[in-house]
């Protein structure tokens, strides 16, 4: 089989600047009876020695388009603002044009497969080709779980401006398509929301491939103290969540303070460093690191309070491969194949977590049954070798008209 990927972000097997690693590791463990030929936007900035790299890993070709005069401009003066002005979200007017068309279809792919979703338009170009669209998610999710999220509100101005967003996003997955098409999504809720938005869209929930794993991984919680990582950036995906989360933790009993310490890993930690340093707590802010899960292999409790988002949380998945005790809220845990109780730890409300940390030192050996159980069923179910095969299977069945209950 042939195929032709077009893509926004180039494939790295870590994000880089956007969502860029899910396709990676599509790509590395697919058949090696499967071509691809890869032609990407580059929005994430790879650079040509990067862009060798990941051609001699993943065994392809990467074509490199230039982004638009327009979109570069905006990018450089910061006035992507103006999607609150545009019928559809800002991405979906980088368009490949006839040329670039022509290129993408220069080996006659079986199937052309878009990552992300902004290519609209493209189905209705190149009729005569069946297209593959990968989300990964639901963007209109996102943004409609921001406007609940009544804490974050700030201003009349900010919630107009969100609410139009909502109403570009729903437009786009509202743009007609043809039989020749199908979406391939990591969220069960995205790809309701989709189906929602367009009964006759066909769209399939397909789980999502954890990353790299650490060579060497220990689980022992009867040390002190105990380290909790927090990972990421600290953006309007975990404002609400995680200032909740801040809160509950400076304020807990003294004996919980002296049992665990604190790593913020990622941008924009420092007043939640600040916070829990202030209040008697051991926390550190790392900004950086060159080889992230090796580094987090060395921490003991991954703690992800995040109330906006969609599809599948990579950071999570990682934490879980690679051997922490995973503690988040329903939207940092959706979509992964582990039980609340029985393999990660799902609160409800911030004020539980003192009680989930004192609960930690008292049965240590219940939580790290809790945690190795985590780890194995990510490692089993989002094995990226399993993913893959459920990727290609379910393209190989689209293009074979043999695909059922899309």
């Amino acid at each position: 089989m042939k195929i032709s990927l077009l893509t926004l972000y180039t494939p790295t097997p870590e994000n880089v600047r956007g969502p860029s690693a899910l396709p990676y590791y599509l790509l590395k463990h697919r058949h090696p009876d499967i071509e691809v030929e890869v032609y990407s936007f580059n929005r994430n900035q790879v650079s040509k020695e990067q862009v060798r790299c990941v051609e001699q890993a993943l065994n392809l070709h990467i074509h490199l388009w230039s982004l638009p005069v327009w979109y570069r401009f905006l990018e450089k003066f910061h006035l992507t603002m103006v999607r609150v002005f545009l019928n559809y979200p800002l991405f979906c007017y980088i368009q490949p044009s006839k040329k670039q068309l022509a290129q993408l279809t220069t080996n006659h792919p079986d199937v052309i497969w878009h990552y992300m979703d902004t290519f609209i338009g493209v189905s209705n170009r190149l009729p005569q080709y069946k297209h593959v669209i990968t989300g990964p998610d639901s963007p209109s999710l996102v943004y409609y779980r921001q406007i609940v999220d009544l804490p974050s509100f700030r201003n009349l101005i900010f919630y107009l401006g969100l609410s139009k967003v909502v109403y570009a996003s729903v437009r786009q997955m509202r743009y007609p398509v043809g039989d020749n098409v199908v979406y391939h999504i990591v969220g069960k809720e995205d790809c309701d929301v989709i189906h929602r938005a367009d009964p006759h869209k066909r769209c399939v929930f397909l789980l999502h491939p954890h990353y790299e794993l650490a060579h060497e991984i220990s689980v022992n919680f009867s040390k002190r103290p105990l380290s909790i990582l927090f990972a990421g950036a600290y953006n309007f995906y975990t404002f609400t969540a995680m200032d909740n989360a801040i809160s509950a933790l400076a304020n807990m009993d003294e004996h919980l303070k002296q049992a665990f310490s604190f790593t913020f890993l990622g941008a924009g930690w420092e007043k939640c460093c600040q916070i829990l340093t202030h209040a008697g707590c051991k926390a550190t802010h790392i900004r950086w690191v060159d080889n992230y899960v090796e580094s987090i292999s060395k921490y003991d409790i991954f703690l992800y309070p995040i109330s906006v988002g969609a599809g599948t949380k990579g950071k999570m998945l990682d934490a879980l491969a690679n051997g922490l005790l995973a503690i988040g809220t329903n939207v940092a845990l959706e979509n992964i194949s582990v039980t609340d109780g029985e393999s990660c730890i799902i609160y409800q409300q911030t004020r539980q977590l003192p009680g989930i940390l004192d609960d930690i030192l008292s049965r240590p050996s219940h939580y790290e049954n809790i945690t190795r159980r985590g780890m194995e069923q990510v490692r089993k179910y989002h094995a990226p070798e399993r993913c893959s095969a459920q990727f290609f299977n379910f393209v190989t069945a689209f293009y074979n008209n043999e695909l059922k209950d899309a």
